[in-house]
């Protein structure tokens, strides 16, 4: 299924994308992204793919591709609700060690269109 969010960040629409946050309502304390994120940036794991997902030049998201076993995934990050402070670096120290950094820009309404639709397609 093909949603905004593919569109977005052109990627196929084939390929599996996970907002990190569970809920809309979770993206207001965005507390998995702070953890995950600076866990992954900490690390120093290096990826394939990461793109970077800006209005004009303030950093609204991030999407990395995880490999796994079983099957690869975009895992996507957002920091349009809670703005967390740290959020930018933790997302510089990620793309350091990425292979391949893209920049996707868009507008925040467009960004939150995508995320409001799936988690609206995630209710089904």
């Amino acid at each position: 299924m093909t949603m905004l969010l593919h569109d977005l960040l052109d990627i196929d629409c084939a390929e599996v994308l996970y907002l990190i946050e569970r809920s809309f309502y979770d993206q207001k304390r965005c507390e998995s992204t702070e953890e995950y994120l600076s866990e992954i940036a900490r690390s120093e794991i290096p990826f394939d793919d990461v793109i970077q997902i800006k209005d004009q030049d303030e950093l609204i998201g991030i999407a990395v591709l995880m490999r796994s076993e079983d099957q690869d995934f975009w895992t996507i990050f957002v920091n349009m609700i809670c703005r967390s402070p740290d959020f930018r670096d933790h997302a510089m120290r990620l793309c350091e060690h990425a292979d391949n950094v893209r920049i996707v820009k868009t507008t925040g309404s467009q960004f939150m269109d995508a995320v409001i639709e799936y988690y609206s397609i995630m209710l089904v």
